[in-house]
């Protein structure tokens, strides 16, 4: 029988748990293992927590480097992990991570598990630049493993001599959450009647042809390029609609300009962070949009493909492993021209985002369903 272990997983914001981990926490509770969930302090935390049987501890943890504030945090998640005495520590998220692998080397925790989701460093330059990989190392040298979501970060983890090659780990093909396929994300196990009210509720029309966008409303994300296309898209096809998803960051942020036209322009539909019942939403894109400039993979185009929504997004970071190019979706540039045209090929071409669609969701059942990942993570994690 397996041994049952005493289970840390430590994140910067409530947000990450709530939209991530979801029924893992509740699987590996029931398979008897203790989990503990640590992130910066929010109302919703107690509540998460006890839906799922965990405990929980807030901690505050800045986004940006402030050492009286990080050294701060990390005395209290020490304290906090050395009377936990855990089997295992997971950190995510690069802040939250690194802290949680000095915390947990410090108190000899064994099995030290960093998960890199992305690299911030990416789009950064000069000092900020610097400090970021010189995060991203201590974290994997603290390690005793290193968890990359897709092949693109374990190819670049080894460019970057990030982590040595022995402490990388991939999970299946990619994730750490992996797609509820069978339930949450499947077309088939809708409601018609909610998803019809939906679409009223939203203003969408039947012949409305949805273009979505799901993830945090930053540059990096490519959202300015998106609205950019958007806006030349829609002169030529007048019943186009935008429908962004998702919540405004104060790092990494947009023109205000931006920010006025989701809230004002009567053909852009801005949800802000849509937390229960997000598979809905996705049921009304007639394709989904990320022009990622940073991709660890792209949790988001994986719910898409699930649930049968053609995908665009970018070749040339983690979300490149997120579709089959030319099968499940195409690949786009982050310039305004290049997805101009890649967005008007499905709109002048809707067998093509139906058939896109349709071969996305098999391909997420075979390489990304939640169990397999968990089957995993319980194989080689919590073994």
């Amino acid at each position: 029988m397996p041994q049952k272990k005493r289970v840390l997983n430590v994140v910067n914001t409530y947000f990450f748990f709530r939209s991530l981990f979801g029924a893992q926490l509740t699987h590996f509770v029931r398979k008897g293992h203790h989990i503990d969930l640590v992130c910066s302090p929010s109302p919703r935390l107690a509540e998460y927590a006890a839906m799922h049987h965990c405990g929980h501890k807030g901690i505050t943890f800045k986004r940006q480097f402030s050492v009286l504030s990080d050294i701060g945090a990390l005395v209290r998640l020490w304290n906090y992990t050395r009377l936990g005495h855990y089997d295992v520590v997971c950190g995510h998220t690069p802040k939250a991570g690194l802290l949680a692998m000095v915390a947990a080397w410090l108190c000899g925790v064994k099995r030290r598990v960093f998960v890199r989701h992305g690299l911030v460093y990416e789009t950064t330059s000069g000092l900020q630049h610097r400090i970021l990989v010189a995060a991203e190392r201590i974290s994997s040298w603290l390690a005793t493993d290193v968890v990359c979501v897709s092949p693109y970060l374990v190819e670049r983890s080894k460019t970057d001599r990030l982590t040595h090659e022995k402490k990388l780990m991939l999970l299946s093909n990619g994730s750490y959450f992996g797609i509820d396929t069978h339930k949450k994300f499947n077309p088939d196990t809708l409601d018609k009647q909610r998803l019809a009210n939906l679409k009223e509720k939203l203003g969408i029309a039947d012949g409305d042809y949805v273009i979505g966008y799901v993830g945090r409303i930053v540059r990096d994300k490519g959202i300015v390029e998106l609205v950019n296309a958007f806006s030349h898209i829609r002169r030529q096809h007048p019943n186009v609609k935008l429908m962004v998803i998702g919540p405004l960051e104060e790092r990494d942020t947009v023109p205000e300009a931006l920010v006025e036209m989701l809230r004002d322009d009567p053909d852009i539909i801005y949800t802000g962070l849509v937390e229960n019942e997000i598979e809905y939403y996705y049921a009304c894109f007639s394709l989904f949009v990320l022009p990622t400039h940073r991709e660890g993979l792209g949790q988001a185009i994986l719910e898409a493909s699930s649930m049968r929504v053609p995908v665009i997004t970018t070749a040339h970071t983690g979300s490149r492993d997120s579709i089959i190019d030319g099968r499940t979706g195409t690949f786009a540039t982050t310039h305004t021209h290049s997805l101009i045209d890649t967005i008007t090929s499905y709109i002048v071409n809707p067998d093509k985002g139906k058939a896109h669609g349709v071969a996305g969701r098999q391909f997420i059942i075979n390489n990304f369903d939640q169990k397999r990942i968990w089957a995993e993570i319980q194989e080689k994690i919590l073994s």
